[in-house]
C-alpha cells in the first residue's frame, strides 16, 4: 500500500522523535584523543527505569490531556514550554522530571523549535547519564524534518554548529560531518545568499576538523605500536592544540613531533614559566606562530598567546604592558573568520573570545571610562593593571558611563576570585531595568521575568562558574530577543518586549536608566567590558 506525502512525511517525524526519545547510556565515553586532566563532573543519575517512566508519562498525560489534544503548531510549542517549566519546578520526583523533560523536547522538535528542544536536552544532561551530543544530534534531525519557516531554519544551522563545537570536544568525527551537512542543508533552505555566503569558510573548516580527528586516531593507533614516531606525534599535537583547542592533550605529542617551531613552542609551555619575561616571550612566539597559519589554527594560537599576556599583565609595566594591553584587545576578526558561531539574525561570535563580529560599529571599551569613586552604588570596587575589580561583599554593584543604543553587544570578560556568588550584568533596555544573573545557587537567569525570580522563570538555565577561571558572557539586546552566550556557548534564548522584565530589588542601581555589574558574595576581577551597537548609537557619559 503507498501512502500519501503528507502521511509518509508524519511517519518520518514519527520515526525520527521515538529514535531521540530512546535513552541513550553514556556510562562508558568513547575513546578520544589523550587528556592530561580528568574533567569534573557534577554527580548525575541513573535514567528512571522503564515501569517508573511509564507511570510518570501516564500522569503527565492525564494531567495535560486538553493540551495533549490539541494539535496547532503554536499550541504544541507551548505545551513544550509549559512542560519545560514544570519540569525545571520538579526536584522530588526524579522520573517525573526525566520524562517531562523528554515530552518537552519531542514536542518542540516535532514543530520545528530547535532552542526549546536542545535546552530540554541541556537541562537532562545536567542531571541525567545521557550521551547529550547524540541526544542533541537526534532532537536537531527531527527539527530538521518539521522546521517550516526561515527563521526556523536560520536556528537549526545556528544549534547545529555550535553543537558541531561539542562534536569536536568528543573528537566525533562522524557526527561532526552530519552536523556540519545539516547546518548547510538549513542554511540553504533559507535562501539567504548572503547568510549561506558567509558560512562557507566554517563549513569549510569543520570539514576539514573531522578528516583531522580521523587521522589524530589513525596517528594514535601508529604510537601504540611506535611511541617515538614524531610524524605521529605532529599529528596529534596539532589536531589537539590547533583544531580542537586542547592544549593540555597536545602539547607532550607537539613537544615529540619533527615540526621544529612547535617543538621549541611546546618545550617552552612545558617548562611552565614563572618569571614574567619568560611568560611575554613565549607569548610572542606563539602570535608569531599565529601570523602564518589562518582559520581555526590561528585562533588557537592568539588564544595561546592571550593566555600567556594575561597571566604575565601584573607583573609587567611600562612599555611592554602597553604593547601586551594592545594586544590583549585587539578584535580577532581575521582569526575567527573561519570560525564563528552564526545565528539567527546575523550577528557572529568567534569562539576565541566571544566578541560580536557582525558588520557594525566598532566596540566601545568601557572599562577604562569607569571611575570607581563616581560609578560605584555598593562595595568596595578598584582599577588595577587595567581591570575592575571588586571585594567579596552583599550586592556589589557598578554603574557604567554609558547609554547604550536600541540594539548593541554587551560582552563581559571576567574572573570570580573567591566566594560561590553570582555574577550580575545589569541592564537597561527600552525603558525597563533587569539583570542577567550567573551561577545563583548553580543557575542563570534573567531577573526577573513575570515578576519570576527564580520558581516558574522560563529562562533558568543550569551553570557553574569555576573560580580562577576566566568566564566570557556575551548579551546580545535585539528588539524581540535577548540572548546570551556564555563561554562561546548559547546559555539563553528569550523573545520579549521588555515589558515583562524587571530588576531584582537588591540589585537596585542610583540611577536605574543606566546599566551596570555586580557580585553577591563573591570576589571578582572584571577584564573587559564592551559594547558593540547593532543598531542606533550609543552615548558615552564620560571621556575615557
Amino acid at each position: 500500500m503507498r501512502c500519501s506525502p503528507v502521511k509518509a512525511t508524519r511517519y518520518v517525524i514519527v520515526l525520527a522523535l521515538l529514535a531521540y526519545a530512546i535513552p541513550l547510556y553514556a556510562e562508558a565515553p568513547p575513546a578520544s584523543m589523550p587528556t592530561s586532566v580528568a574533567a569534573s563532573q557534577p554527580a548525575l543519575q541513573p535514567l528512571p527505569d522503564a515501569a517508573a517512566q511509564g507511570h510518570a508519562k501516564d500522569l503527565i498525560h492525564s494531567l495535560f490531556k486538553e493540551d495533549f489534544a490539541k494539535k496547532s503548531a503554536e499550541d504544541r510549542q507551548a505545551l513544550a514550554r509549559r512542560l519545560l517549566q514544570e519540569a525545571l519546578a520538579t526536584h522530588d520526583d526524579l522520573a517525573a522530571r526525566f520524562v517531562l523533560l523528554i515530552e518537552a523536547g519531542d514536542l518542540a522538535a516535532g514543530v520545528g523549535d530547535g532552542d526549546t528542544a536542545c535546552r530540554a536536552v541541556d537541562i537532562l544532561g545536567a542531571g541525567f547519564r545521557i550521551d547529550v551530543l547524540e541526544f542533541k544530534r537526534k532532537a536537531l534531525v527531527a527539527v530538521s524534518i518539521s522546521a517550516t519557516t526561515v527563521s526556523q531554519q536560520e536556528t537549526l544551522a545556528r544549534l547545529s554548529l555550535d553543537l558541531a563545537e561539542s562534536a569536536i570536544a568528543a573528537d566525533n568525527g562522524e557526527a561532526l560531518s552530519a552536523l556540519v551537512n545539516l547546518a548547510e542543508a538549513a542554511a540553504n533552505k533559507t535562501r539567504r545568499v548572503a547568510l549561506v555566503a558567509a558560512l562557507q569558510p566554517r563549513l569549510a573548516d569543520l570539514r576539514a576538523v573531522a578528516g583531522e580527528i580521523g587521522q589524530a586516531q589513525i596517528a594514535l593507533g601508529r604510537l601504540e605500536k611506535s611511541p617515538d614516531d614524531a610524524a605521529a606525534h605532529l599529528v596529534v599535537g596539532r589536531y589537539c592544540c590547533l583544531s580542537k583547542g586542547d592544549f593540555d592533550a597536545g602539547l607532550a605529542h607537539l613537544a615529540k613531533s619533527d615540526d621544529a617551531a612547535l617543538r621549541i613552542l611546546a618545550e617552552r609551555e612545558m617548562l611552565a614559566p614563572t618569571d614574567p619575561l619568560r611568560q611575554v616571550e613565549l607569548a610572542d612566539l606563539w602570535w608569531g606562530y599565529a601570523e602564518k597559519l589562518s582559520g581555526r589554527g590561528q585562533a588557537s594560537a592568539l588564544i595561546r598567546a592571550r593566555h600567556w599576556y594575561a597571566v604575565a599583565q601584573a607583573n609587567i609595566s611600562g612599555i611592554t604592558l602597553t604593547r601586551i594591553q594592545s594586544r590583549l584587545t585587539v578584535p580577532n576578526n581575521s582569526a575567527t573568520a573561519a570560525t564563528v558561531h552564526t545565528n539567527a539574525v546575523g550577528a557572529t561570535t568567534g569562539p576565541a573570545s566571544g566578541r560580536s563580529t557582525a558588520a557594525t560599529a566598532p566596540a566601545d571599551n568601557l572599562l577604562s571610562a569607569i571611575d570607581p569613586s563616581k560609578d560605584s552604588v555598593a562595595g568596595r570596587w578598584r582599577l588595577a593593571n587595567g581591570a575592575l575589580a571588586c571585594d567579596s561583599t552583599k550586592y556589589a554593584r557598578i554603574l557604567l558611563p554609558y547609554d547604550p543604543p536600541e540594539e548593541f553587544d554587551l560582552r563581559v570578560a571576567f574572573t570570580r576570585t573567591e566566594g560561590d556568588g553570582p555574577v550580575a550584568i545589569l541592564l537597561h533596555v527600552r525603558g525597563e531595568s533587569f539583570g542577567v544573573s550567573l551561577d545563583t545557587k548553580g543557575e542563570a537567569r534573567l531577573e526577573r521575568v513575570r515578576n519570576k525570580i527564580a520558581k516558574d522563570n522560563p529562562t533558568i538555565t543550569p551553570i557553574t562558574l569555576a573560580n580562577g577561571k576566566r568566564h566570557v558572557a556575551l548579551v546580545q539586546i535585539r528588539k524581540d530577543v535577548i540572548r546570551v552566550v556564555f563561554d562561546d556557548k548559547p546559555l539563553i534564548e528569550y523573545k520579549t518586549d521588555y515589558k515583562d522584565l524587571s530588576r531584582y530589588t537588591p540589585w537596585k542601581l542610583d540611577d536605574e536608566k543606566r546599566c551596570g555589574l555586580g557580585a553577591h558574595n563573591a570576589a571578582v576581577t572584571f577584564e573587559a567590558v564592551e559594547v558593540t551597537p547593532i543598531s542606533g548609537a550609543g552615548k558615552a557619559l564620560r571621556a575615557d
